[in-house]
């Protein structure tokens, strides 16, 4: 079939084709308000972005950061300087308690008719010997003795050196020398 009216036909055409040009002329100018609202809002954070940069770099140049940056790296020179004193340190703090208990212990097995005349250490590097010399009533009592120091911790079998019968004014007493060899070696991590 002819078409006979071909105003009709023009004009939807020139409509669409005006609705086209509307639909392009506003998705320009949309895309150009969205390229400027993205424009500005970049721009604001950029701003930004150099102004917490611009305090940082403040905060990085005032001179009372540069002291307080001086002061720690001195602190921790000292540091390094002085650890191996503070590990000397510790390793003597160490030996004090292991002799504190010793003595402790010591004192704990004595029997009541037993004292303490001396008391020495000698030490090498894989064994250390307790000598402990004094005097009691009895054989007995140093038998004691030697028993209770034998039931401590830090304690091997100890060693009876000698015992001498001694009379002091019609008082027959025992002077006994014993040596006590050591599990542990006291102050060996000192160096």
């Amino acid at each position: 079939m002819i078409d006979i009216n071909l105003i009709a036909t023009r004009r939807a055409h020139q409509r669409r084709a005006a609705r086209l040009l509307r639909f392009t002329f506003y998705g320009v100018i949309g895309l150009a308000a969205m390229t400027g609202v993205l424009f500005a809002y970049f721009t604001l954070a950029v701003s930004s972005a150099e102004a917490r940069i611009a305090q940082c770099e403040a905060k990085l140049t005032d001179p009372t950061l540069a002291k307080k940056l001086a002061r720690i790296d001195f602190l921790e020179k000292q540091n390094l300087e002085l650890a191996p004193r503070v590990k000397v340190l510790e390793g003597v703090g160490l030996s004090h308690r292991q002799w504190r208990r010793v003595i402790s212990d010591i004192s704990a097995c004595l029997p009541p008719n037993v004292w303490l005349t001396q008391m020495s250490s000698k030490r090498d590097v894989q064994e250390q010997r307790l000598r402990i010399t004094g005097s009691a009533l009895s054989q007995r009592d140093v038998g004691d003795f030697m028993l209770n120091l034998k039931a401590t911790s830090w304690a091997k079998p100890p060693e009876l050196s000698f015992t001498q019968a001694v009379k002091i004014a019609r008082v027959e007493i025992v002077n006994f020398e014993i040596e006590v060899p050591m599990k542990i070696v006291i102050g060996s991590e000192l160096k």
